[in-house]
């Protein structure tokens, strides 16, 4: 079985600092928005958790930055040791 590691993005429109106005959006889900602050450009910026942060201006159709994260992968392994 094939088990895709999926992380949230959080989300928020470039230089609003209120922390209440970052969110998180889940892998293949939509939800509607509207700028926060409407005198500000139109930017957002989006960051994986564990991973990099990319700005996009909302008024450009192009690719921008990409967005990466860390795929963290931790094994645990048990075993018996002779001394």
């Amino acid at each position: 079985m094939n088990h895709v590691f999926q992380v949230p993005v959080l989300y928020f429109q470039t230089k609003v600092t209120d922390e209440k106005l970052r969110t998180y959006i889940k892998p293949r889900c939509s939800v509607p928005y509207a700028w926060d602050e409407p005198t500000l450009p139109p930017h957002l910026t989006l960051s994986a958790q564990g991973g990099t942060s990319a700005t996009y201006n909302m008024n450009i159709i192009a690719d921008g930055d990409q967005l990466c994260y860390e795929n963290f992968i931790y094994l645990c392994l048990s075993a018996t040791f002779k001394e």
